[in-house]
């Protein structure tokens, strides 16, 4: 009980000392009031700039566990819709919302998606951190995205590790870019190791063992482009991806990734991504560093890369 006190303590102060709640908080104690429930005293911590969303914390009728929702705006109605985010069995004591940290915009699949994250303590001991996916429907407003949001797991935490930072806020993102690609293709095998992801694009590092191939996939919110490794391999197989970063030179991302061929060579593949969407797969780049062999480890490659592009 020590512990839950604490961290109602530490998101009221986060809410009650930040900027000014978002417009409507007043009017999410009246629509709650009309779902027969009552608003908590607990202010959400997460603030969004567009007043047709209004995160919500709440107690149902009859039930002492804090729930939590979403109330938003639909073209042509009146009342706005009511996402249920979180709650409990009537009498239960669990699971419960302790608060929506952050709503974050962002793109995936040419939709625009929103990121809502919230706390859940799940029991006595366990809290989580967990995504809800939401995307723009031209007629019926934002609609939660039910696939997505069923198959991000949450991120176990501790009482201090919840509380929202900058930072924090791409967690959602990166999770929802990477549930993506894993259920996008399913058929290779994705190293969640060298899985890079920032605001606007992700990069994802396949292997394909039956085939002895392996794949690189950039997406920046539409459809992702893949090379093969024969791309930048020629007749060469592939065996295993090695290790990936990145290398950000003014508005372009450049995607590096290592991997080890069945004649045992270690070659590199890159990828890069414009801040206006644009994608390429750098076949030259990759070739005048695999030329010189610059690929005996990371920090080589990308020196080798910072070179040429200087």
């Amino acid at each position: 009980m020590k512990n839950v006190l604490s961290l109602v303590i530490a998101f009221t102060l986060i809410a009650t000392t930040s900027t000014p709640q978002a417009a409507g908080q007043d009017d999410a104690a009246r629509l709650i009031a009309q779902r027969g429930a009552r608003i908590s005293d607990v202010k959400p911590v997460a603030q969004f700039r567009d007043p047709e969303i209004i995160p919500v914390l709440y107690y149902e009728k009859g039930n002492s566990a804090q729930s939590c929702g979403l109330f938003i705006g639909s073209p042509g109605k009146q009342q706005p819709n009511f996402v249920e985010i979180l709650s409990s069995e009537p009498g239960a004591g669990y699971p419960q919302c302790l608060n929506i940290t952050s709503i974050v915009p962002f793109k995936l699949q040419n939709k625009s998606y929103i990121s809502v994250e919230y706390v859940s303590r799940e029991t006595r001991d366990e809290n989580y951190r967990n995504f809800h996916y939401l995307y723009r429907d031209q007629k019926q407003g934002f609609v939660v995205d039910e696939t997505l949001t069923r198959a991000t797991p949450g991120i176990e935490t501790t009482i201090a590790e919840s509380l929202p930072t900058p930072a924090k806020q791409l967690d959602g993102i990166k999770a929802a870019r990477l549930t993506y690609f894993t259920e996008t293709f399913p058929q290779w095998q994705l190293e969640q190791r060298d899985f890079i992801s920032d605001a606007n694009s992700s990069f994802a590092a396949f292997e394909d063992k039956k085939n002895s191939q392996c794949h690189l996939a950039v997406e920046t919110g539409g459809e992702p482009s893949i090379a093969d490794n024969v791309e930048y391999a020629r007749d060469e197989t592939c065996i295993a991806v090695l290790a990936s970063s990145r290398f950000v030179l003014a508005n372009t991302t450049y995607y590096l990734e290592i991997f080890k061929t069945g004649s045992k060579k270690q070659l590199i593949g890159i990828m890069s991504a414009s801040s206006d969407g644009l994608i390429k797969i750098e076949k030259s780049l990759s070739d005048e560093i695999n030329r010189a062999g610059a690929t005996k480890n990371m920090k080589t490659a990308k020196a080798a890369l910072a070179n040429i592009l200087h």
